[in-house]
């Protein structure tokens, strides 16, 4: 296929297009100028075509698998769209695949990852996936420990965001998964002034016992790259494994009183009852929270 077929092939509303999606993995070299056209049209508020609005959602995982460092400026930019149009083309993508492929599509720029942390115009989910992103790259040494201990202690006083935001958790969250244990005292007092507080996403830890359990998680676990993987700390690698388990494009009919108000490119994870799931994991239910604090009870 063409580079302008396989955007064509992407657009399909009926199943995820493997066939596609595959060519595109397979010819980087072919499509990557098409898909990056794309994205930065879109990024500029230039018109797009109903084809690529309907592509974009997969070309942006495509591109992530792909580890494309030249899609992370444009990506960046497409983030910074108002809350309503960023959902139209990610859905629930930015809770669930965003934070890899930012990591996967890192261009080596720590500044841009920090403005796009810092921004309180963003939306409070896609300022998490930057902070996951750099904590991956804290965890594998791209950033040295002293300066991500400074970085992390600085934040309160540094970061613009409301009470309650998931950005205060998201930050609480990357002290305990980097183990900095000495900085206990300062989440301790975001919990107490009403920072960190009544956010229930499997993410944050929403009690000061959660927080000090992730601490000990993170200290303990003996594979890291295991734990990092399952702790979403990870590039973004599979677009068909990970895709085909998602309800917009499985071959089940969806739950019409469930779904009736979700477009087609707001995908949400399918229940899948037979995973291993432990009790600080994502509930495989797609509710958002832990597993623990969902459908094991």
């Amino acid at each position: 296929m063409d580079p302008q077929n396989i955007v064509s092939n992407l657009a399909c509303t009926d199943g995820l297009p493997e066939e596609a999606i595959r060519a595109s993995l397979a010819h980087p070299d072919d499509v990557v100028p098409e898909f990056l056209e794309i994205l930065r049209k879109h990024a500029a508020g230039a018109p797009l075509s109903e084809v690529e609005r309907n592509a974009i959602f997969l070309i942006i995982h495509i591109l992530g698998e792909l580890g494309e460092t030249r899609a992370y400026r444009p990506l960046l930019d497409l983030l910074s769209l108002e809350g309503d149009q960023l959902r139209d083309i990610l859905g629930d993508a930015i809770t669930a695949s965003l934070p890899g492929i930012l990591i996967s599509t890192f261009d080596g720029d720590m500044q841009s990852l920090h403005e796009t942390i810092a921004n309180p115009q963003l939306d409070e989910m896609v300022r998490h996936a930057a902070i996951t992103a750099w904590t991956y790259r804290a965890l594998t040494g791209e950033i040295d420990r002293d300066e991500a201990r400074r970085w992390l202690s600085e934040f309160p006083e540094k970061t613009e965001a409301p009470p309650e935001s998931y950005v205060w958790a998201s930050w609480a969250y990357a002290i305990a998964n980097l183990g900095f244990e000495e900085l206990t005292a300062t989440v301790e007092k975001a919990f107490a002034d009403g920072r960190i507080g009544g956010n229930e996403l499997w993410l944050a830890p929403v009690t000061l016992d959660d927080f000090r359990a992730e601490l000990k998680e993170s200290q303990a676990a003996p594979d890291r790259e295991q734990w990092m993987r399952r702790m979403q700390y990870w590039p973004f690698e599979n677009t068909v494994d990970t895709l085909s388990m998602w309800s917009s494009f499985s071959d089940r009919p969806d739950d019409e009183e469930q779904h009736s108000d979700r477009s087609f490119r707001s995908p949400v994870p399918t229940v899948n009852p037979y995973r291993d799931v432990g009790r600080n994991d994502p509930c495989p239910c797609g509710s958002g929270k832990k597993y623990k604090k969902c459908c094991l009870q």
